[in-house]
């Protein structure tokens, strides 16, 4: 076999073509400004393709496909795995796999793919080859996320698919997995080509093996903005408001969110997250605690940050199963499309709680049959 390691390809054609029978790693490689292909793995070798960065402008970041690409008759199967794999700037896909032969491989593990015309393109023809997407983070590609072309769907796992043509075009004949995401990754700065996880993201530690999904391990790096999962107990001070909230805000089981006493908590009419209930509407999700009890001369305030805000501009608090340990009282709700929705089984009193200009004050979804 051969091993290509610690390699800067630029201003190439094809970068790197494999062919050959013959094993092949490539591993720690950057490859930059190449007009056609990053990686042409067609040859019947396999192929481990480890840690590498794909940057545009190029056409396709990786290919894998059985030879008959190059109408090679009775080509047998292209094997290929990509690993801790970035790529950006593809104009048209991050990676397409073909395999029709039934020992093909083309199995992508903890890579990120942002900001190319597609994520994946993918066709299986044979059940027994293997096509996978697995752990890894598809993010503003422009058009699909994974749009899958043949007689066996590829398989997504426990992978985070997020924002292609608004969330229209994640999947086109692929059903995700359950341990699968849609949602913001919340990287450290995407366009600067920080594709680190920041600390709220909803793909740190929610990969199939326990890590976090993506190619770059969470390493610390701390959320700005008040999005995302609190991973710990937060307080939200009066002397601190505003409070800004520009995507879902999720409070899960053992974590507490206290609102003090004149704070005020505003939510953008735009949805970061772009994922929860409502992709287009910021919404404060609770699997865990919320606290938030005014006094008569100070009230909590959750209300749109629109300077002239109409009800609908922000989807509302929501308390959802498994919740508990609420404390709500004095508190005001305004222009939100339900100013709380109630879905636990725990004992919840509310007291004066002052609900303007939403659609549904007190919505109740387990009366609608849908719990």
């Amino acid at each position: 076999g051969h091993t290509l390691q610690h390699l800067v390809i630029r201003h190439a054609y094809d970068a790197i073509s494999l062919e050959s029978a013959a094993d092949v790693t490539v591993a720690h490689a950057q490859i930059a400004q190449t007009t056609n292909v990053g990686v042409f793995a067609t040859g019947t070798g396999a192929y481990a393709l480890n840690d590498l960065r794909i940057t545009g402008p190029l056409s396709l970041g990786v290919v894998v496909g059985d030879a008959d690409l190059n109408n090679v008759p009775d080509p047998g199967p292209a094997r290929a795995t990509l690993t801790r794999a970035i790529i950006t700037g593809a104009s048209s896909y991050a990676v397409k796999a073909f395999l029709d032969h039934p020992d093909g491989r083309a199995v992508v593990d903890h890579c990120t793919f942002h900001g190319n015309g597609n994520a994946m393109w993918t066709r299986r023809q044979d059940a027994d080859a293997e096509l996978v997407v697995r752990d890894s983070v598809l993010s503003s590609n422009g058009t699909w996320g994974v749009y899958d072309d043949g007689a066996v769907p590829a398989e997504v796992v426990h992978s985070d698919v997020w924002n292609h043509s608004n969330n229209s075009r994640n999947f086109r004949n692929v059903t995700p997995d359950a341990g699968s995401i849609s949602v913001n990754p919340l990287f450290v700065d995407p366009a600067a080509g920080d594709f680190r996880l920041t600390d709220r993201s909803a793909a740190v530690g929610a990969a199939s093996d326990g890590g976090d999904m993506g190619a770059l391990p969470f390493d610390g790096a701390r959320t700005d903005a008040l999005v995302g999962i609190l991973r710990e107990d937060l307080t939200l001070t009066a002397a601190g408001s505003p409070w800004r909230v520009p995507g879902d805000l999720v409070v899960p089981a053992g974590v507490t969110l206290t609102v003090e006493p004149g704070a005020e908590v505003r939510f953008a009419a735009a949805d970061l997250a772009k994922g929860g209930e409502d992709r287009d509407r910021v919404e404060l999700i609770v699997f865990g605690s919320l606290v938030a009890r005014g006094t008569p001369e100070a009230q909590p305030l959750f209300d749109s940050e629109r300077p002239e805000p109409t009800n609908a501009d922000w989807a509302g608090i929501r308390l959802r199963p498994g919740s508990a340990g609420h404390l709500l009282g004095r508190l005001t709700v305004r222009h939100a499309t339900a100013g709380l929705s109630v879905d636990t089984q725990d004992p919840l009193v509310i007291e004066r709680l002052q609900v303007e200009a939403v659609r549904d004050a007190v919505e109740l979804p387990f009366l609608h049959g849908e719990r």
